[in-house]
């Protein structure tokens, strides 16, 4: 049995001709890590210093391993990394799971069966700014006086599906001076102006135009004008 030791941190290792042979002598230090010629700083084993020797491993090219005892704690350490680390992407997914739909619109179906399964929703991007009321009209039925006729074309500027917008619709009649008061005022929902085939889960599609198409019934107010808003609640 041959003593060698390591010339950066002097720990000391016990060494066989088989385990110098196989690599050449080139080893690394279980200690400092460094990596150094076995066979540059043998000597003849000492006894007193054989109680505080380490056997170096022969099955990989540079290896002295780590001493036993640590290799818990590093695993321990490790599982708790990847633990913190799953818990931090969930919580991120959770919190701005809608933004991430809408800049990757491809990964809404699996994102939606995801939140499915953690019992949360994905709900639609609501930029106002970005919807248009690009004109409207109100016009007396023709067909069935008194009932008015709402029309109104609305455009989605936005490069992603946004949820479809509110509309309140005020109308007005002069009052004794002769202007123009409001008398009757309603917000339209989504569902309550949209036709039955429009998927109001997809959103209004990016880029997209729609054509909407409301009876109104003013009662017995002289209704002299209108105003349109669009907003989401």
């Amino acid at each position: 049995m041959m003593l060698t030791r390591c010339p950066s941190c002097e720990t000391a290792y016990r060494v066989t001709t088989e385990q110098l042979r196989a690599r050449g002598g080139r080893v690394r230090c279980g200690r400092c890590m460094a990596v150094f010629n076995a066979v540059k700083t043998l000597r003849d084993a000492a006894p007193a210093l054989e109680g505080a020797t380490m056997f170096l491993s022969p099955e990989k090219e540079i290896n002295m391993d780590m001493p036993p005892a640590r290799r818990p704690a590093v695993f321990a350490w490790g599982l708790v990394f990847f633990l913190a680390l799953a818990v931090l992407l969930g919580q991120t997914f959770y919190v701005f799971r809608a933004d991430i739909a809408r800049l990757y619109p491809g990964w809404r179906p699996q994102l939606e069966a995801l939140c499915q399964q953690i019992g949360c929703e994905i709900a639609l991007p609501r930029k106002i700014a970005l919807v248009d009321l690009e004109s409207s009209d109100l016009n007396p039925d023709a067909q069935r006086k008194p009932l008015l006729t709402l029309t109104a074309a609305l455009r989605n500027r936005a490069p992603f599906a946004q949820a479809y917008p509110h509309l309140e619709l005020t109308l007005t009649a002069p009052d004794a001076y002769g202007n123009d008061q409001p008398v009757i005022r309603k917000v339209f929902a989504p569902q309550e102006y949209l036709p039955e085939s429009v998927n109001m889960r997809a959103g209004f599609p990016a880029q997209g135009n729609m054509a909407v198409t409301l009876l109104l019934d003013p009662g017995d107010a002289r209704v002299s004008g209108y105003r349109l808003y669009l907003f989401y609640p």
